[in-house]
């Protein structure tokens, strides 16, 4: 309202601030309106996805899938907070068809499925397996699966910082990194019957998983616009807990299970065999994550191409200015 506007205007003047500007360093700008978007300039609403108009009142007719092509979000803080925006089914057909978002999710729920079935099963591997006494394997269990995670959510959050975090180019290609290393230290789990190389591998197996999951779950949230994240989280975590959590503590004792009859009861073949087919499928994983990896290129590339063309568009209105 003008009144309103009034105040503020007395605000900045009492501040030093221009009119169109508020805030300690007088960085945030002022809209007059702004109902479905984030003022980024004086009288300049941008519009979250989803809404179009001058002011973003106008929600689009055609949902269409969101590319992607803004920059990637660090931080979520208020955007999960967002007012007045659709119901969940509404925005869900957005959220799927988001590619960035599908294939980095279910490569995280593979993750999150591996992780689980280690910190399930390897004390019975260690027993059926490794041949290990109770209480040599009990101590080992609890070393690997207790120090195996923590330093590497440790270890990734003074990368994270030092690689210019998780939206980067860096996070991705350092997730990458992390996705082989787990795959190639999953292989080595059962291809070797040394007790400690196998848990070795196992640890560094936890270990890399353990720094990927956080690293991919906040490129999946940053790959959507603001008014998408909250329902995209929810999504995420429906992911992580119904295709990775819960199957993991069925799955391998299934697989053992039917192995049963081939083997005749060799306890040993049968879980080594069932830990292999269950590892292997960190493998489908990484497919996924190179896909996740090969769209968040392609729109850093695109990105790059716009501000290369804004910045040259900006010199030649500089230069056609000099010359008049």
């Amino acid at each position: 309202t003008m009144r309103g506007y009034k105040y503020i205007f007395r605000k900045f003047e009492t501040n030093g601030c221009e009119p169109t500007y508020i805030g300690e360093a007088c960085n945030i700008a002022v809209c007059s309106r702004c109902e479905n978007g984030e003022c980024i300039e004086p009288e300049k609403c941008e519009c979250f996805y989803g809404y179009k108009g001058d002011h973003c009142e106008e929600p689009e007719t055609t949902p269409f899938c969101y590319k992607g092509k803004e920059k990637l979000s660090e931080q979520v803080n208020n955007d999960l907070l967002i007012e007045n925006k659709p119901s969940f089914l509404k925005q869900l057909p957005q959220i799927v068809c988001t590619k960035l978002f599908i294939f980095m999710s279910l490569s995280n729920t593979v993750a999150f499925f591996g992780m689980r079935v280690i910190q399930y099963y390897a004390d019975k591997y260690m027993e059926k397996v490794l041949l290990l006494g109770e209480k040599i394997k009990q101590s080992l269990y609890v070393i690997l699966c207790i120090t195996g995670p923590i330093i590497g959510n440790i270890v990734i959050g003074i990368i994270c910082t030092k690689i210019g975090g998780y939206a980067s180019k860096n996070g991705m290609k350092f997730i990458l990194i992390l996705n082989v290393v787990a795959c190639i230290s999953s292989t080595f789990i059962t291809v070797t019957l040394n007790p400690f190389l196998s848990l070795y591998c196992c640890w560094i197996y936890l270990f890399c998983f353990a720094s990927a999951v956080p690293l991919q779950g906040g490129l999946i949230i940053a790959s959507l616009p603001k008014n998408l994240k909250s329902n995209g989280f929810a999504l995420n975590m429906f992911f992580l807990n119904l295709l990775g959590s819960f199957p993991s503590a069925y799955v391998y004792s299934l697989i053992a299970d039917s192995l049963d009859k081939h083997y005749n009861g060799e306890e040993k073949k049968k879980y080594r065999t069932a830990m292999t087919i269950t590892m292997l499928y960190n493998y489908v994983g990484l497919i996924l994550a190179f896909m996740a990896g090969i769209f968040r290129f392609r729109i850093e590339g695109e990105l790059d191409k716009e501000k290369e063309k804004e910045a040259n568009d900006k010199k030649e209105v500089a230069s056609e200015l000099m010359n008049v």
